[in-house]
């Protein structure tokens, strides 16, 4: 730097980012203590389990839709057959029939 002097929290500021920034620079330096292979294990079985949560999950939904479309099916058949029931009374009371 120029003949500006800094501040003495500023200064260890830079530092750390300095620091920081060859880290990066380096991919983070390896950083993996002998442990990576196990840490990635646990990570594939923990995406493993998320993914067949999930496939239980569209299943589950496949079949709550079947449900859901035969219970309105038969509603709109009962109200269907309750109209026209309603409508016959109607009719025989009106002296229609």
């Amino acid at each position: 730097m120029s003949n500006i002097e800094l501040h003495p929290e500023l200064k260890k500021q830079l530092e750390e980012l300095s620091k920081l920034e060859k880290s990066v620079e380096n991919h983070g330096g390896g950083g993996d203590n002998g442990d990576m292979e196990a840490r990635v294990a646990k990570l594939e079985a923990a995406v493993e389990h998320i993914h067949k949560d999930t496939s239980d999950i569209k299943t589950d939904l496949r079949d709550y839709r079947k449900e859901q479309r035969s219970d309105f099916r038969l509603g709109v058949g009962i109200t269907i057959t309750a109209t026209l029931g309603l409508a016959g009374l109607l009719a025989k009371g009106f002296g229609w029939l």
